[in-house]
């Protein structure tokens, strides 16, 4: 069923408080208000039978935008005029190739991104502050680029996507929750803002591209846990050296030299446990365990 709401401005028919649309029925019935629409609360389209958006073009905010299980959406091509987006939630659109529409708009609170399998790249401008991004399940994404953020106040999720090789967050200086970069197999390089960087917690695991951690040398600070496994292509951890970590440590899948290259952050930091395991199944359940054997 179609909802619309509109704002208490009446008398305005450019501004329009929420849209949820399922299917291209309730599209058609939408249109004539969505295209004198300037200013939407929160948009919500779901199925729709259309290869664009070009009838949202006179939109110019948006407060929360998602797109969700468009079989025939390529591009999101009529959002050019959008002077910002306060959440964008794309998800389940297995056609859409890129986000080119959305190089000028402003993202000021999130973005959520999974499942749109022809997906090759994301650039978007942001606020320097922002809720939370999540980037998962796009086969085809090879970049993430993310200039403008610099705090983001809960969690940073870029996982499963296979042919993603950068990660780029030149920027970035906080994550008050958790950085988590998971299986992406085809991952390269990570790159975060300079010196220094803190986040909550910090897990890289199950990239088998990744050889190393340069990019990352700004860390300074890991409040909770630092996660490193099943990385045995490994080769050293040095760019951590800078880094302290406060809370827990667990390293496991890695070779014994690049654990070894993670004694300085193991005896600089005030762990409250850690836990270390090598390729060759070596096991060790403390600090000191760890230095002696790097020796």
């Amino acid at each position: 069923m179609l909802l619309a709401f509109w704002s208490c401005e009446k008398d305005d028919p450019t501004v329009a408080d929420t849209f949820i649309i399922r299917g291209q029925a309730e599209l058609e019935a939408a249109l004539p208000e969505l295209r004198r629409a300037e200013r939407i609360e929160s948009l919500q389209l779901f199925g729709i039978e259309e290869t664009d958006l070009r009838f949202l073009e006179h939109v110019r905010y948006i407060g929360h935008l998602i797109l969700s299980h468009h079989d025939v959406l390529t591009s999101l091509d009529g959002l050019e005029n959008l002077e910002a987006i306060g959440q964008l939630h794309l998800g389940v659109m297995r056609k859409l190739e890129n986000v080119d529409a959305l190089a000028g708009v402003l993202i000021e609170d999130g973005i959520r991104i999974s499942n749109c399998r022809q997906l090759r790249g994301v650039t978007l401008s942001t606020a320097g502050t922002l809720d939370a991004i999540s980037i998962s399940t796009s086969d085809s994404l090879k970049s993430v680029n993310l200039p403008s953020v610099r705090i983001v106040r809960g969690p940073v999720s870029i996982a499963d996507n296979r042919s993603l090789h950068t990660i780029a967050l030149s920027q970035l200086q906080a994550v008050e929750d958790k950085l988590f970069i998971s299986s992406l197999p085809a991952l390269r390089s990570i790159k975060l803002g300079p010196a220094p960087v803190e986040v909550g917690s910090l897990a890289v695991q199950q990239s088998s591209g990744l050889a190393d951690l340069s990019g990352m040398e700004g860390l300074r600070r890991v409040r909770e846990m630092l996660t490193v496994r099943v990385m045995p292509q490994l080769t050293n951890l040095t760019a951590l050296n800078e880094t302290v970590v406060e809370g827990s440590m667990r390293l496991s899948g890695i070779s014994r030299a690049a654990l070894c290259t993670a004694s300085g952050t193991i005896e600089r930091s005030s762990l409250a446990s850690l836990w270390a395991s090598t390729a060759d199944h070596e096991q060790f359940d403390s600090r000191q365990q760890v230095l002696e054997a790097c020796r």
